[in-house]
């Protein structure tokens, strides 16, 4: 079974389904007091991180998974006495060169000029068949 009930601690085993979110929640109403335990943890339903969200129950602990604990992590209420997984820290990005902010500038297209753009409607802007075969073309008119 993905979720073990155990006194006032439900622990989510495994991958924990849709199945098991149903009777998920009929436990966490029952009591104000109950605890998740993520640890054994593998996969978890979006029905079951909805239920975590909205009940909010107090956590034992995030998953060992590091992947799954990071990505839970922002949605969950944090156990009490755990820090956040840790994350990488992203590489520095070197400041832009002369040279490459003077090839962009060749590269882009010029910036339009503060003219408006004449405004145009088009009444028909493919050929119509006419009621007895031809067809006819009617151009884009200005708008005043």
């Amino acid at each position: 079974m993905p979720i073990a009930y155990q006194d006032s601690v439900a622990s989510f085993d495994g991958d924990v389904t849709v199945e098991e979110a149903g009777e998920f929640v009929e436990w966490l109403l029952a009591e104000d007091a109950r605890q998740v335990d993520l640890t054994p943890c593998t996969g978890l339903h979006s029905a079951l991180l909805q239920s975590l969200m909205a009940l909010q129950p107090r956590l034992v602990a995030l998953p060992q998974d590091q992947q799954l604990a990071r990505w839970l992590a922002p949605f969950v209420p944090r156990p009490q006495g755990l820090a956040l997984v840790a994350v990488p820290e992203a590489p520095e990005i070197a400041e832009p060169t002369a040279e490459a902010t003077d090839e962009a500038e060749t590269v882009l297209p010029p910036l339009r000029s503060g003219q408006p753009k004449k405004k145009t409607t088009a009444r028909r802007s493919r050929n119509s068949a006419k009621h007895d075969g031809t067809t006819e073309t009617v151009a884009k008119e200005p708008v005043e």
